[in-house]
């Protein structure tokens, strides 16, 4: 039993997050509906050398968007092959403490639902955010962030950023 525990150990601190810095790279539009978004924008890049990389998102929405929104969130690892999938409406973000104060931080955003159209940006998004529960594994990933219509699954907008850890 203490072998098998010890392994584990060893095993976990190895596939999971080490002090090695997250690198972001390429944060890329892949699609969005010209219907429900404009204007959007992704950018990542650093401040100066030493400082962590850093991506910015921004886009118009033109109509309110409350729980008829859906979020989904894919990390995909190409390491492990595993995809951790996190998915909620749009409203809903603000019943996990951790992901409301994440929302406040990198979106600026009120606390209000449904959220108005207008602009909204996210600045200087860390990954993981520094209040992100959970390690994520070494190696390269793409983390997938979407929006489509809660009924129909229609995708309204979405965003990808290749990672290596």
């Amino acid at each position: 039993m203490i072998i098998f525990l010890m392994c584990f150990i060893i095993l976990h601190s190895f596939i999971c997050q080490s002090e090695l810095e997250p690198i972001q790279e390429r944060a890329t539009i892949t699609s969005y509906d010209p219907k429900y978004v404009v204007n959007p924008q992704a950018f990542t890049g650093r401040v100066k050398r030493g400082e962590p990389y850093r991506s910015n998102i921004s886009m118009t929405t033109l109509h309110p968007w409350g729980n008829n929104v859906t979020m989904t969130i894919v990390y995909a690892s190409k390491r492990t092959g595993n995809d951790v999938l996190f998915q909620m409406k749009v409203c809903d973000v603000y019943r996990h403490r951790w992901l409301e104060d994440f929302v406040l931080k990198y979106f600026g955003m009120r606390k209000t639902c449904p959220f108005p159209a207008g602009t909204y940006r996210v600045i200087n998004l860390e990954i993981p955010p520094k209040n992100y529960p959970f390690p994520l594994p070494k190696g390269e990933a793409l983390l997938y962030w979407t929006l489509t219509l809660t009924e129909t699954k229609h995708v309204i907008f979405k965003v990808s950023i290749k990672i290596k850890i």
